[in-house]
């Protein structure tokens, strides 16, 4: 069921002064009818869930299970988006990222972790986001662009985060 609400969300204030809003996530668009809160309630111009052909086909890395899509092809496809885009206005751009939701399959590893799964995966969320700031700093977007980047649950609970906590 989408969420009801009427409030007053920054997509809305950034039309009042001609910005277009974009969401990409690598989580499911459908659950909890988070395309339809985008598109319909906060006024998105374009909305890229995981179910999304354009965000399937440019995705490189798969994942062990069927959920999602990793964060360094999230940013990789906005990278490609901005590049593509030939409008000319200001934007929003957030996005959603899921590595650092359980189970924690991490894309890439580093010894600074100790193993510890969690740490693995911010890790690579760390390398994915890197991939875009290196482009979107030098871009033509730099200047009149506002990027959101949220994780699709927030660190804590769980044997991974106590084992991180020590």
């Amino acid at each position: 069921t989408p969420v009801p609400c009427n409030f007053l969300f920054l997509s809305d204030v950034l039309a009042k002064y001609g910005y277009s809003a974009t969401h990409v996530q690598g989580g499911s668009g459908i659950f909890g009818g988070m395309s339809d809160l985008f598109m319909k309630k906060q006024n998105y111009s374009a909305f890229y869930g995981w179910e999304s052909m354009e965000l399937q086909r440019s995705a490189k890395n798969k994942r062990n299970t069927d959920w999602g899509m990793r964060d360094e092809d999230i940013f990789r496809f906005t990278v490609d988006m901005m590049e593509k885009n030939d409008n000319k206005k200001p934007f929003l751009i957030t996005i959603s990222t899921i590595d650092m939701h359980p189970p924690f399959e991490a894309l890439y590893k580093t010894p600074d972790a100790k193993g510890i799964k969690l740490l693995e995966c911010l890790y690579s969320t760390d390398k994915g986001f890197g991939v875009f700031w290196d482009y979107f700093k030098k871009s033509r977007y730099y200047k009149n662009t506002v990027v959101i980047v949220v994780a699709d649950h927030a660190m804590g609970g769980g044997v991974e985060y106590d084992s991180f906590l020590g």
